[in-house]
């Protein structure tokens, strides 16, 4: 999944026409999804073709607030904690970069497909604004649940959303994050965390093995790519950054409440050291007693 987008202040607003909300109900041509290198030649009726859009935009509103990319998105952890019921609204998110195929349908349909089809995510009763339902947790165990991925050529418009929905068919991703160099070309390989580990056993031994426009891809799980690495002792840079479950670069909600946390207990043991100072109650309290009786 990708990350959540701040909206140009420049860019306006999707207006709903009707001649918009015709064309958001026609039966689009099947898009191209690879599946093993094959296209999915089939064409939904308009039912199916809603209900898929609808778990579409609340699997990717459902993303956006994720453990796996909440703390670590920036604007969407400012949108989150802008409010102490963590509320966000709903026409914020309906204009990010992802969700923008859904805008014409009004940022209430996208209220009513998170309140029908969301199982992490509650809306308020005016649909206007979302929230977890559960407090943010930091990932544990994402090792276990990532497999590293080569074989996947040039970067193309639209790659993620192709990669996403390809792996997508083995179990529930988390992340699907395309590796890069350092001045952000594409390597053509990904590591792909999945929701539960066991889906790594299913596809290492799927049948027949996972392909990408008809070639065969090279897959591992990332313990194995990261031991490889270890002996090759390449773990520079960003390799090593990636062999650990910390693995993300840039903004790291957990890591800055931790340095708030260390900075509170700074200054109270500050305040405890200098309270220490100070001359005790008892010990004022013998003074003002012998002064007074020494002048009474």
């Amino acid at each position: 999944m990708s990350t959540a987008e701040t909206v140009p202040a420049s860019e306006p607003m999707v207006t709903v026409t009707a001649e918009i909300a015709a064309d958001a109900i026609k039966i689009e041509e099947p898009t191209k999804v690879l599946t093993n290198g094959e296209a999915n030649t089939s064409k939904p009726s308009a039912e199916d073709d809603s209900e898929k859009s609808k778990l579409k935009a609340v699997r990717q509103v459902e993303f956006y607030f994720s453990d796996s990319n909440l703390p670590y998105d920036k604007f969407m952890w400012q949108l989150h904690t802008t409010y102490p019921e963590h509320w966000v609204s709903v026409s914020t998110l309906a204009c990010f970069k992802r969700m923008r195929e859904y805008s014409a349908n009004g940022s209430d349909w996208v209220a009513r497909a998170i309140k029908e089809k969301s199982a992490t995510l509650e809306v308020d009763e005016s649909l206007t604004k979302v929230r977890r339902k559960t407090e943010v947790k930091e990932p544990k165990g994402q090792m276990e649940r990532t497999i590293y991925v080569k074989g996947l050529g040039e970067e193309i418009p639209e790659l993620q959303q192709q990669l996403e929905e390809y792996f997508e068919q083995y179990g529930r991703t988390n992340v699907v994050q395309m590796r890069r160099t350092d001045d952000e070309r594409f390597k053509g390989s990904v590591f792909v965390e999945f929701s539960d580990a066991s889906t790594v056993d299913i596809l290492l031994n799927s049948d027949p093995k996972p392909s990408w426009n008809g070639e065969p891809l090279f897959i591992m799980t990332k313990k194995a790519y990261c031991d490889t690495k270890i002996e090759d002792k390449d773990l520079k840079g960003k390799g090593g950054q990636e062999c650990t479950d910390d693995y993300r670069q840039g903004f790291n909600a957990f890591r800055e409440m931790a340095r708030v946390k260390d900075k509170e207990k700074e200054e109270e043991e500050k305040e405890e050291e200098e309270e220490e100072k100070k001359p005790r109650g008892l010990w004022l309290d013998f003074i003002n007693l012998f002064i007074g009786n020494r002048w009474t």
